[in-house]
């Protein structure tokens, strides 16, 4: 419904395909980052083990790297991995931890996992 009305108001301004490319590149994104995070709650027992109270890059259903901060994790996936924001998850391993993080063009969101 929602989608139907983003069209509506888009074509009264005469950008629809550049919108609907809008649209679809931001819907791969969202796509990415939530496979990313299937990937860590389906595996989450087995990421405990290998990465206790490490922060995880998640990039195509797979650990990219791990570091000690949430900030030191987002630096090496935006500077040293070169990774778009939006494409990449970062997680803290940690039971204690409930909240997801992932970075989405230069904003910062925070998503209570519980």
């Amino acid at each position: 419904m929602l989608f139907l009305r983003i069209i509506e108001i888009v074509r009264s301004l005469g950008h629809l395909s550049e919108a609907l490319g809008r649209v679809y590149y931001l819907s791969e994104r969202v796509i990415s980052v939530d496979k990313n995070y299937l990937f860590f709650k389906q595996n989450f027992d087995t990421l405990l083990k290998q990465y206790p109270h490490r922060h995880i890059i998640i990039k195509d259903e797979a650990v990219v790297g791990d570091y000690e901060s949430f900030d030191a994790a987002y630096l090496a996936a935006t500077g040293d991995h070169g990774f778009s924001l939006g494409t990449f998850l970062i997680q803290c391993c940690d039971r204690e931890e409930s909240t997801a993080r992932f970075a989405w063009n230069n904003v910062m969101f925070g998503a209570n996992a519980a």
